[in-house]
């Protein structure tokens, strides 16, 4: 199996334990999961920006994980579909970092398929039990 193959695959699987608590939790819960796990995701590009040197990419990712972060805490507070359109979005970002020709912190490379996998797994999952 291919490198990329198999993060995808540990993305989806992660998804699937994901899927599996949250199916555990009652619905407020469920909701308060889903605020928490978009603000780790968003968070972890802190991370990423704090390893570049270059003050513009430090800058660029800082407001993203912020715009993440906020979405994770508005989701919880006003509606589950800014959660869903968090996460979705955040499987772009990881893509984002994919092309070369943009000028973005540099994550390692088995990173973004994996995210953007449980990202967007868990976009679709959350997705179809909102329109339930």
């Amino acid at each position: 199996m291919k490198p990329v193959a198999k993060n995808i695959l540990v993305g989806l699987l992660l998804a699937t334990v994901t899927i599996a608590l949250h199916m555990s939790l009652s619905e407020s819960r469920r909701l308060e999961l889903t605020s928490f796990l978009l603000v780790l995701i968003g968070s972890v590009y802190y991370g990423f920006a704090l390893l570049s040197k270059h003050k513009e990419v430090i800058v660029i990712e800082v407001i993203v994980a912020s715009v993440f972060v906020a979405m994770g805490v508005f989701g919880l507070w006003f509606s589950p579909w800014i959660l869903i359109t968090g996460l979705f979005l955040h499987g772009l970002w990881d893509i984002a970092h994919h092309n070369a020709s943009v000028k973005l912190a540099k994550i390692p490379s088995w990173y973004i398929p994996f995210c953007a996998a449980y990202d967007w797994t868990m976009a679709i999952y959350v997705s179809l039990i909102m329109l339930n």
